[in-house]
């Protein structure tokens, strides 16, 4: 079987992409950028960060939920226009003593903005697929 050759448009012919020029699209610099989107929250404001892939397997292969969720705020909050972040693994306590409302639920849809994955709805497939497997 002989693959046809691709059009343009304007029916020019393109010339069908190598392993090497597709590499070389998807590991450019430009796509190496992380988003970020200001929030304020408790009446302070900070930066939150596009997670990795490596870290969003980090949090879902962690199966104590709490330590994940407060992993989230340690890992992508930060001082905006820095690299500072604005909670350290020693404000765990402290982080989960906070009251749950809108702050927090503004982190929470600020990296679902970053990452198009509803968090909540993941924790709520998550538990069931659990449930369902014992």
């Amino acid at each position: 079987m002989t693959d046809k050759p691709k059009k343009s448009e304007n029916g020019e012919a393109v010339e069908a992409p190598t392993r090497d020029s597709i590499r070389a699209k998807i590991f450019a610099a430009e796509n190496k950028r992380f988003k970020t989107k200001e929030i304020t929250i408790f009446g302070a404001d900070v930066e939150i960060r596009q997670p990795s892939l490596g870290m969003i397997l980090k949090v879902k292969e962690d199966e104590d939920r709490e330590k994940a969720i407060i992993r989230l705020l340690i890992d992508f909050c930060f001082v905006p226009g820095t690299d500072e972040r604005v909670f350290n693994s020693q404000d765990g306590d402290v982080l989960l003593a906070m009251p749950f409302g809108n702050d927090l639920i503004e982190v929470n849809n600020a990296i679902e903005e970053l990452t198009n994955i509803d968090i909540l709805e993941q924790e709520k497939n998550l538990s069931k697929a659990l449930t369902e497997g014992q």
